[in-house]
C-alpha cells in the first residue's frame, strides 16, 4: 500500500502480538519493542492491538481445535476485556508522545467468523452455531473498547468488522481464513482478499499529503 501513496513505511506488525509487546518487552529476541518504530518524524502511525489480549488464540486452541466449548473461556475472555481499556490508553498515549503530529489510525478487528442465521450454518470453521454466536458477541465487545479508547485518544477508528460483514470464515467470498492447517498461524486471520481490503480501508483514510 505505501508504493500505492508514495510513502515510506515501517512495518513493525508481528502476528500474536499484544499490548505487552508494543510497550514492554520484544516479541522475539532482536526485534525490539514494536514502539521503537514510532518516530517523531512520522506522518501516520496505523496499529491494530488487543486481539490477543482477550485470548483469540486461546479461543482457538479451546474451541476450534480442541474439545472443549468456547463458552467456558467467559469469565477469562470478561476479566480480559476489563483490563484492556487501561492498557490501550498506555498505548496511544504512547504513540501520541513519540510522534506527536501524526496522524493516529486505529485499525479496528473483523470478526472471525459469520453470522450462522444470516448464513443457514449449524457449524463453522472448527466451531458450533452457537460458538460462533459467542465469539461475534465478544468481537463486538472488544471492537466497542478499542473504538472508545481510540477517539477519545483523538485517534481515527477505522471499523473493519463492517467492512468485513458478510465475508468472514464461511461467508460469501471470505476475507477471512478458518481453520489453516497447512499455516496454522495463519489460521483466523485476513486472507489476501481481506490484506486488500484493509489496505483500502486505510488508504480510504489517510490524510491529505
Amino acid at each position: 500500500m505505501a508504493r500505492r501513496v508514495n510513502a515510506i513505511a515501517v512495518e513493525h506488525a508481528c502476528n500474536g502480538a499484544t499490548t505487552a509487546d508494543v510497550l514492554d518487552e520484544e516479541q522475539a529476541r532482536g526485534v525490539g519493542r514494536q514502539i521503537e518504530a514510532v518516530t517523531a518524524d512520522a506522518d501516520v502511525v496505523t496499529i491494530s492491538i488487543g486481539g490477543n489480549d482477550i485470548g483469540f488464540t486461546r479461543a482457538m486452541r479451546t474451541c476450534a481445535l480442541g474439545a472443549e466449548p468456547c463458552t467456558q473461556l467467559e469469565a477469562r475472555v470478561a476479566e480480559d476485556l476489563a483490563a484492556l481499556p487501561a492498557r490501550l490508553r498506555e498505548v496511544y498515549a504512547e504513540i501520541r508522545r513519540r510522534a506527536p503530529d501524526a496522524a493516529l489510525l486505529v485499525v479496528g478487528y473483523p470478526q472471525l467468523v459469520v453470522d450462522p442465521s444470516d448464513a443457514g450454518l449449524t457449524s463453522c470453521a472448527g466451531f458450533t452455531a452457537d460458538e460462533s454466536r459467542w465469539l461475534r458477541e465478544k468481537g463486538d465487545q472488544l471492537a466497542a473498547g478499542v473504538r472508545r479508547e481510540a477517539e477519545a485518544a483523538g485517534a481515527r477508528y477505522l471499523d473493519a468488522a463492517a467492512a468485513f460483514a458478510g465475508h468472514e470464515a464461511c461467508g460469501a467470498d471470505p476475507r477471512m481464513e478458518g481453520v489453516n492447517f497447512v499455516n496454522v498461524a495463519g489460521s483466523y486471520h485476513p486472507n489476501a482478499a481481506g490484506h486488500e481490503q484493509l489496505a483500502r480501508l486505510v488508504q480510504a483514510a489517510l490524510p491529505p499529503s
